[in-house]
């Protein structure tokens, strides 16, 4: 059993929390978690740290917390709350815009927990009184699609600028209006020097494959030289005005760079008997071999809040550096 006071962050002590939960039922479990408790409210009191949503205290006994990797905490309630708003700062923190990484034991515990915010979604939009068009597959989708986006999963893949610039031109890559690199259609690259899929910090590498797959959907985060000592984020190349891929790769110096995508949790990865059963308790009826068929392959107009344009058209006002060989 590991000593609390060496466990060197909150974040730290709430994943602790979950993985004691994941243990059998006991009374010794039981008080293990209530001390893991008591020392992150203790810390959140200390501190006098506030939820970045309603500006309220946290560290109540009675507050039920979210905690992301970079530490920072909010009330649960306000989370799904920012969850089922449909932020364009979907997986990212609201208090530093850090993307959130989760262990597989705390993406499974939201898993579990976010079906009760498609149900609160589908209550909130009535779709129950809805009509078939659009059809409840469909709905169900953009929905998934939405929660996603709260639970995305980060790789390292390494890319040369002649395949970058070729899956630009085949519109296999492109950039929003909002000046993000995002893919718009599912790319497989080779990855000999990247570390694959990241996690925590984004520090820590967990699997590392030889050929990745990268989703629709999936958005750059950052960039940086082969040896990591040269990196710039997607804040940086958005204040840069980076929207071209000669400007891209001049901008960190190489004919081959590291490039960390943001990938959106699989959308047939919400859908279970639980989900299933909470739906037609609202009176919501899907076609399940439709379903599971969307989900599998979703189309890019699920992720609304990422405005797709094509590759030719750039975020007004913005001076491209950089050009076309």
């Amino acid at each position: 059993r590991p000593l609390l006071a060496e466990v060197p962050s909150l974040f730290g002590l709430f994943n602790l929390l979950h993985v004691a939960a994941l243990g059998p039922e006991c009374k010794e479990s039981r008080a293990f978690q209530a001390k893991i408790q008591q020392t992150m409210q203790t810390q959140l009191q200390a501190a006098g740290t506030e939820c970045p949503v309603c500006l309220e205290q946290l560290g109540s006994s009675s507050d039920e917390i979210m905690v992301g990797p970079c530490s920072h905490a909010l009330h649960w309630g306000c989370y799904a709350s920012s969850v089922r708003s449909k932020s364009y700062q979907a997986g990212q923190c609201l208090v530093c815009r850090r993307t959130w990484a989760f262990s597989n034991i705390i993406g499974s515990w939201l898993l579990g927990r976010f079906p009760d915010q498609i149900k609160m979604m589908a209550e909130e939009e009535g779709w129950a009184f809805m009509d078939d068009e659009p059809p409840k597959e469909f709905l169900l989708e953009s929905a998934c699609a939405d929660l996603s986006e709260h639970l995305p999963l980060l790789k390292e893949v390494s890319m040369t600028y002649e395949i970058f610039t070729a899956l630009f031109h085949g519109n296999c890559i492109t950039v929003t209006p909002r000046g993000n690199w995002v893919i718009c259609s599912d790319v497989t690259v080779l990855n000999p020097c990247g570390r694959g899929s990241l996690a925590g910090s984004c520090d820590e590498a967990f699997q590392k494959l030889e050929v990745e797959r990268l989703p629709v959907a999936s958005e750059l985060v950052s960039i940086s030289s082969l040896d990591r000592c040269f990196t710039l984020t997607h804040f940086d190349l958005h204040a840069g005005a980076v929207f071209q891929p000669a400007s891209l790769f001049q901008a960190v110096g190489g004919s081959q760079i590291l490039m960390t995508w943001r990938t959106p949790h699989p959308l047939e990865g919400f859908w279970n008997e639980g989900l299933k059963a909470v739906l037609a308790a609202g009176g919501i009826i899907v076609d399940e071999e439709t379903l599971l068929k969307i989900l599998r392959d979703p189309d890019v107009s699920a992720f609304g809040r990422l405005s797709f344009v094509e590759p030719d058209h750039l975020p007004s006002g913005a001076e491209v550096q950089g050009s076309e060989e």
